[in-house]
């Protein structure tokens, strides 16, 4: 876990001079690029690559996001987000130099989606899981940074422990200010978010998605879907039903225990539509939410 706080303050412009691929190690591919273990040559410590897909080298846009993301993570410093242990920060939204890259640590665990998709979690875990990323996102949106993109995919429980959740991939974040690279900003017409809960604030051409209720709204998705196994999807069905009074898709042993009426009433507010009606911080989510921990 470790590092060097120098290496992270003086970007240079390739990792290979310091850092070593581990070849069939374990690694994770999305929409903004590769991320791969590697071992820093110096002294061991492990990291984990995030690199810019090839085709998206040139890219202003990807740029920009790799940039907003490296702001986020060093301004959360690790709290309950991946440290920073090497970046070429000059690269990533000037196209003439390099592939932009950021080494983090490396997290040992199971994401989210992998340690629930089919198989729930029990109650006393989720709800303990749920606290402690309200920790996180209470520092995130105090700075301010909006992650924008939370889903069990995002969400690494350290050495298995629900109690330890480490929120990953923040290239859709927004952190605090553009920083001057306004050239490089997310072009109109574009969706935000993410499937495993589409919040109408973020549909091409609203002028809304930065706002910190929306990360609210995504995390009372995650805490369903670590009940249930099941995405919650959109806030709303057909029948105008939202994902808890969805009954087929609540298990028995949610919906036997006492607190889940309570918990009910939580994801009531928590998926209203309109965002003027959702819990509006994460102080005001953390009171019922506290009430029902273990």
């Amino acid at each position: 876990m470790g590092g060097d706080d120098n290496a992270a303050s003086e970007p240079k412009p390739t990792w290979e001079e310091r850092w070593v691929l581990e070849e069939g190690g374990p690694g994770r591919s999305g929409g903004q690029g590769t991320v791969q273990r590697v071992t820093r040559i110096a002294d061991g410590t492990v990291g984990a690559l995030k690199e810019l897909h090839p085709s998206h080298s040139h890219n202003t846009e990807r740029r920009y996001r790799m940039q907003l993301e490296a702001n986020a993570l060093k301004a959360l410093n690790g709290e309950g987000v991946p440290r920073i242990l090497d970046e070429n920060r000059s690269n990533f939204t000037d196209t003439r130099g390099g592939p932009p890259f950021i080494i983090m640590e490396w997290i040992d665990g199971m994401t989210l989606s992998d340690r629930c998709s089919g198989r729930p979690m029990p109650f006393d875990d989720a709800l303990r899981m749920a606290d402690a990323l309200l920790n996180t996102l209470e520092r995130m949106h105090r700075l301010p940074v909006y992650h924008r993109d939370l889903k069990a995919d995002n969400i690494i429980l350290q050495n298995g422990d629900p109690g330890r959740p480490i929120i990953v991939d923040l290239g859709m974040a927004w952190a605090g200010s553009d920083g001057g690279i306004d050239e490089f900003r997310t072009p109109d017409g574009q969706e935000l978010g993410n499937r495993s809960l589409r919040l109408p604030e973020f549909a091409p051409g609203n002028p809304a998605g930065r706002d910190p209720r929306s990360d609210i709204a995504m995390l009372l998705g995650v805490l369903f879907f670590a009940l249930t196994g099941k995405q919650p999807r959109v806030l709303t069905d057909e029948r105008g039903r939202k994902p808890h009074e969805r009954e087929d898709i609540v298990p028995p042993g949610i919906t036997n225990d006492p607190r889940w009426q309570k918990l009910r009433g939580v994801f009531t507010i928590g998926f209203e539509p309109e965002i003027e009606n959702r819990f509006q911080s994460v102080a005001e989510l953390r009171v019922p939410v506290y009430r029902l921990s273990p």
